[in-house]
């Protein structure tokens, strides 16, 4: 019965199928963009090097995409072209308690509005498990990942936070999920027998198993929903602790395999939506071939993702760099040399990149102050390589050292 209803419905939609044929260009200089995606209800294509298209489609409802642009969804004329604008990231991240904290909010959205900052990373879901915001996901229900969600309609409030003229990323940890390894203990990491926890007392579930897999993609599909313009997983790695038990073999080319299986899926099931995926890394996966001991091997995820975003904070790198042995001394050659590091090891391009900086003070070395000058040598170094942008990060969303200038008296829209 199941395959006469498929046969049905495949017949009905043939009938009513046609074929739309334009082209994508950029709009400010109007050159053919190659390579851009064009989404239907029927499936996706990309342009050809000319920047035309044909796909088959129900509606005329259209959706685009380019690596470096923004997207956009449209009513497609038959025959015409498609603009698409330039964008370069540059973004703050927003904790769950930000989001919830309107002064915090508030405060963010200002620094925004008036500087260079024109996306905020976004948590969506946090390493303890729980979910900023309500859904329907039966599992995440009964295992409480509700509990301190936000009260706020993520629809509305992602309209919101448009109307401010920011480009959206749904920061999305995927392995690290203490809630999940607590309520379902079979689902996650052990060590010698027992849940293991890391060194910030959370679990993790398993990333080779296929129903954790499937329940961060159930998720991660009703996010999309909301109308971010990008999905960020974090914590898309297996934990950086050796003697670990996963039920399986445990070797880079699993780690890596197990990896790519996740985010081949979640490209699959996301692809209606017209986001862009992007992964953060480990920085020190930018130096080597080797996965890291935690599937981390840039060449081998980029082709499931639009972009890779290590985490270059200098007081990450507890050996130094080839040549530099305290990190902190000079931030603008952390960013450029791993960046570059990255393309030369895995044949990427910089537009590849869009890292993780250090917007926050050292802890690992000499407690050096993380000012504005440390931080503008950071973003010079991706400015300079062309890098697709850059993301700052401070844990407590405390922005207000780096952007003094700003006026947070009132908000306008942009």
């Amino acid at each position: 019965m199941n395959k006469i209803l498929f046969l049905l419905l495949t017949l009905s939609i043939s009938l009513f199928a046609k074929t739309l044929v334009g082209v994508v260009v950029d709009s400010y200089t109007g050159r053919p963009l190659a390579h851009a995606k064009v989404t239907s209800e029927l499936g996706t294509t990309l342009t050809r090097r000319d920047g035309t298209f044909r796909i088959s489609a129900v509606s005329n409802k259209l959706s685009f995409r380019a690596k470096n642009y923004k997207r956009k969804t449209v009513r497609f004329v038959d025959g015409s072209v498609v603009r698409l604008k330039r964008f370069k990231t540059r973004a703050l991240y927003v904790s769950m308690d930000a989001i919830k904290n309107k002064r915090k909010l508030r405060q963010i959205l200002n620094i925004a509005a008036r500087t260079k900052i024109n996306t905020l990373v976004i948590d969506v879901k946090i390493a303890k498990g729980y979910l900023t915001f309500r859904g329907h996901n039966g599992l995440a229900k009964s295992i409480g990942a509700y509990r301190y969600a936000t009260k706020i309609n993520p629809r509305k409030f992602v309209r919101f936070l448009k109307q401010h003229g920011v480009y959206l990323i749904a920061r999305f940890p995927v392995f690290k999920d203490d809630l999940l390894g607590r309520k379902r203990p079979s689902l996650a990491v052990k060590r010698r027998g027992v849940v293991f926890r890391d060194r910030d007392k959370l679990r993790w579930v398993n990333p080779f198993n296929r129903f954790v897999q499937n329940y961060n993609i159930n998720l991660v599909r009703e996010i999309a929903s909301y109308g971010f313009d990008e999905i960020q997983f974090d914590y898309i790695r297996f934990p950086a602790k050796n003697g670990l038990n996963f039920g399986h073999k445990n070797n880079q080319h699993e780690r890596v395999k197990a990896l790519n299986r996740f985010l081949a899926k979640a490209k699959h099931i996301l692809t209606p939506y017209n986001v862009f995926l992007a992964i953060d890394t480990f920085g020190a996966a930018c130096w080597t071939n080797y996965d890291v001991g935690i599937g981390h091997n840039h060449k081998k995820l980029k082709k499931h993702v639009d972009y890779i975003s290590p985490m270059l904070y200098p007081s990450g790198f507890t050996y130094g760099i080839p040549g530099q042995r305290n990190p902190v001394a000079n931030s603008y050659n952390i960013i450029r040399r791993s960046i570059k590091s990255s393309m030369r090891k895995h044949g990427l391009k910089a537009k590849d990149f869009k890292p993780w900086l250090q917007a926050f003070n050292d802890y690992s070395f000499r407690r050096k102050k993380f000012g504005q000058k440390e931080l503008n040598d950071q973003i010079r170094a991706c400015d300079e390589l062309g890098t697709a942008g850059w993301l700052l990060w401070n844990a407590s969303c405390n922005y207000t050292k780096y952007f003094p200038h700003y006026r947070s008296h009132k908000l306008k829209k942009r």
